[in-house]
């Protein structure tokens, strides 16, 4: 049995820590025009239809307030950049020089080199505990080159990836060739 809160949290830290999970940079645009960050490993898909994803952010961080008073988001998966990903999420002052940055559709700074993208209005936020749900809408997304590298992974206090059976498959153009069909399909109606 556990018996104390400490035992409880590295409990918790050691088994959690056994599942990788997908790291995420999620940006925002406070009303000073200023780009705001945080890191996150819990960014999911909510719904297809509509469109909608989702990530839990710890309700003490200051870039949470920040996104719900923008009402919109944008989330980078990010590639296995490890120095881009532990500067986000130290604080490191020089993070936003660490990558190369462009500019989404929400205004917030997208990672140029993501493995994939996503521009969301917030449809709903919800507290859990420690934690707040956001839940966007999205409203544009995209996929990196198909030279993209392989997603960053965290695992056991640590970074890495994995290796996909084939790499040849280009998401990329596949994603555009599904853009174009949508809009086909809309004209043919």
């Amino acid at each position: 049995t556990i018996d104390s809160a400490a035992e409880t949290s590295a409990w918790w830290r050691a088994a959690l820590g056994e599942y990788p999970t997908g790291v995420c940079l999620v940006t925002g645009v406070a009303a000073d025009r200023s780009p705001v960050a945080m890191v996150v490993g819990s960014f999911l898909a909510v719904s297809e239809d509509p469109p909608l994803i989702g990530f839990f952010a710890g309700r003490r961080s200051i870039t949470l307030p920040v996104l719900e008073e923008s009402g919109c988001f944008t989330v980078s998966v990010l590639a296995k950049v490890e120095s881009l990903c532990r500067a986000f999420a130290t604080q490191d002052p020089g993070r936003w020089e660490q990558g190369a940055f462009e500019s989404s559709g929400t205004g917030a700074p997208r990672v140029s080199d993501a493995v994939a993208w996503f521009d969301a209005e917030i449809e709903d936020v919800r507290e859990y505990g420690d934690h707040s749900f956001l839940v966007g809408r999205i409203t544009d997304a995209g996929a990196g080159s198909g030279a993209a590298d392989m997603p960053l992974l965290f695992r056991r206090a640590g970074y890495g990836t994995f290796a996909a059976p084939s790499d040849t498959f280009d998401t990329r153009a596949f994603i555009e060739r599904l853009r174009w069909a949508t809009v086909g399909e809309r004209e043919i109606r």
